[in-house]
């Protein structure tokens, strides 16, 4: 237990207060966490496959190296969480509030990121292949050898961002912003531009 909290997978944790919780590798698969407060928390090795945290706090938590595989983090503030090295594969992050969010070397593969705001995010060295970045703002984010293989990126604002040495092969660009953006060395073969 934590704050009086039971913690483990299939658990009904919404609107619980955790934040500031030490919450390392906890198995959170399937717990419904939506609206939760989990600002400050540490999460590292946790197992949130599937969970539902939409809506949720987790401003300035600690996700490292967690797996979030399919979790709803619908509308969740995550402003200057860290996901450095978390999975976070076919999770829905649509409409999220990203800003200074590092997921430096995450897996990305297959996220709804939907008119989400990643303004100075940090997605270097991620895998954002199949991902949705429609209407998202990923103004001035660094995007240094991230792959954004097939991915949609239509109508996102790219200003400021820094692509370099970013795999763009095969994604959809049409409309996007690229305004001061720094693209040296990223791979354009076969985008719709």
């Amino acid at each position: 237990e934590v704050n009086g909290w039971k913690i483990g997978s299939n658990e009904n944790l919404s609107e619980a207060y955790l934040s500031g919780a030490d919450l390392t590798g906890a198995n959170l698969s399937l717990s419904n966490l939506s609206g939760a407060d989990l600002s400050g928390s540490s999460l590292l090795y946790s197992n949130l496959t599937g969970a539902d945290l939409s809506g949720a706090n987790l401003t300035g938590a600690d996700l490292s190296h967690s797996d979030l595989s399919r979790a709803n983090l619908s509308g969740s503030q995550l402003n200057s969480a860290n996901f450095t090295r978390a999975s976070l594969s076919k999770a829905n992050l649509e409409g999220c509030y990203l800003s200074e969010t590092n997921f430096f070397r995450a897996n990305l593969v297959g996220i709804d990121f939907t008119n989400a705001q990643l303004a100075d995010v940090n997605f270097s060295d991620s895998n954002l292949s199949e991902s949705d970045f429609s209407g998202a703002d990923l103004s001035n984010a660094n995007l240094e050898y991230a792959g954004f293989c097939e991915a949609d990126l239509s109508n996102a604002n790219l200003s400021g961002a820094y692509l370099g040495g970013a795999c763009l092969s095969g994604a959809n660009l049409s409309g996007a912003n690229f305004s001061r953006a720094n693209l040296s060395g990223a791979r354009l073969e076969g985008t719709d531009l």
